[in-house]
């Protein structure tokens, strides 16, 4: 992927701050691309909350499987979670997204559903105020760091679709439409006048897959195009700079790709 951001697993944090439009108490998705060859170690891809209140956490766990875990109030006790059985620390790139409705929460892989859980414990968290985290976990220390690439995460308060996720997981889905050919040649075929001609397009190409074909309720994109610098602008979605994410601990503000 484009200009994709590199963490060294050891102290590579971004923090998008403590914006209140990124607590989603409600229904959310979370989406990003992930590479790793990182084995045996918990890592995060995206986390909110604070070192004792915690929201929600994508990344992958000890075993290697991706995992969505929605925390329980002021506990740090798991809510709901998810955990895929594919392993995931394979040196290529993956589409993950987590969505949440009501107490459905589903966890895709690649476009595909891969887990799935409705069972609660507890009474989820709906208060913490602690901020967004990429590649770490709600900047506790320097554990379950990511080790690898991630790009294009989103956040948004609506359960996204399975088809929303599959199209997003493609990256550029298109496709290309022949009509009927008009003979305007024919025998006795005349042309006085021509209306102007509308269509729809849907599911056409989207750049390098960083423009959603629908962006209601995206709360915010981080894009990782930025060359230098130490700041990562929320490039899409109703946040705006007030999500712009800081980098610390990065030996090189350019490591992309």
């Amino acid at each position: 992927l484009n200009n994709a951001r590199s963490f060294n697993g050891s102290s590579d944090i971004i923090n998008a701050g403590t914006g209140a439009t990124l607590n989603t108490y409600g229904n959310f998705t979370a989406e990003a691309w992930f590479y790793t060859a990182s084995t045996g170690t918990a890592t995060t891809i995206v986390s909110k909350g604070t070192t004792s209140d915690w929201l929600y956490w994508l990344g992958k766990d000890a075993s290697n499987f991706l995992t969505c875990k929605i925390y329980q109030a002021a506990s740090g006790a798991g809510y709901l979670q998810a955990t895929s059985t594919i392993t995931i620390s394979d040196s290529k790139w993956h589409h993950s997204a987590c969505t949440l409705s009501g107490t459905d929460l589903n966890l895709y892989l690649d476009g595909s559903l891969v887990a799935t859980s409705n069972t609660t414990t507890g009474t989820r968290d709906v208060s913490t105020a602690g901020g967004l985290y990429i590649g770490s976990f709600f900047n506790a220390g320097n554990t379950v760091l990511w080790n690898g690439y991630i790009d294009e995460v989103r956040i948004s308060s609506i359960a996204r679709s399975p088809e929303e996720i599959k199209a997003n997981a493609l990256r550029r889905p298109y496709s290309v439409y022949t009509s009927e050919v008009l003979d305007l040649s024919g025998a006795g075929t005349f042309v006085s006048a021509w209306n102007d001609l509308t269509w729809t397009e849907l599911g056409v190409t989207t750049g390098d897959g960083e423009t959603l074909k629908d962006s209601t309720s995206l709360l915010s994109q981080w894009n990782f195009n930025e060359t230098s610098g130490t700041a990562l602008d929320s490039s899409a979605g109703s946040c705006g700079a007030t999500c712009d994410g800081t980098l610390t601990g990065f030996a090189s503000t350019s490591s992309q790709d």
